[in-house]
């Protein structure tokens, strides 16, 4: 797949707990908030899944807040995004060997994401692109968003 944002270097090793050093706090302060959510998807890409992870969270915080109240956690953007931060977190577990928990986060971020086709759209993914990452993590298999 081609990158999103190749104007910002991906990481030369990915977070695995007890195998890789964890990122420094603050390794993402550089990246502008409207480019976060595009660059988690070239994180992702390059089975940095943890990194990917912390970005798409700092972009559900954001939805999240911009949701209106009542609405917060039923918003489509929210959800998908939740769904997307699970999807990350299911690859952690595929590159640390733990089948288990990457099913469960793989079921949960299907839960998420259905029915948010046109937040999908609006976020630039393809028809299916989740569904297809989320099928290749539940077979052990690396996924793509592409």
């Amino acid at each position: 797949m081609t990158r999103r944002l190749p104007h910002h270097a991906l990481p030369t090793m990915t977070f695995v707990n007890g195998r890789s050093p964890r990122p420094a706090v603050g390794w993402a302060d550089h990246i502008p908030p409207d480019e976060q959510f595009a660059y988690g998807c070239d994180l992702f890409e390059a089975g940095c899944y943890f990194e990917a992870h912390e970005l798409w969270e700092s972009c559900w915080q954001r939805a999240r807040r911009a949701a209106a109240p009542e609405d917060h956690d039923d918003d489509d953007d929210v959800r998908l995004l939740r769904g997307l931060i699970h999807l990350a977190a299911a690859g952690v577990k595929l590159l640390a060997d733990k089948p288990d928990s990457r099913q469960r986060h793989v079921e949960r971020a299907a839960v998420l994401w259905s029915g948010t086709g046109a937040a999908q759209r609006a976020r630039g993914l393809l028809p299916g692109a989740v569904d297809a990452a989320a099928a290749n993590l539940a077979a052990g298999r690396r996924p793509s968003l592409g």
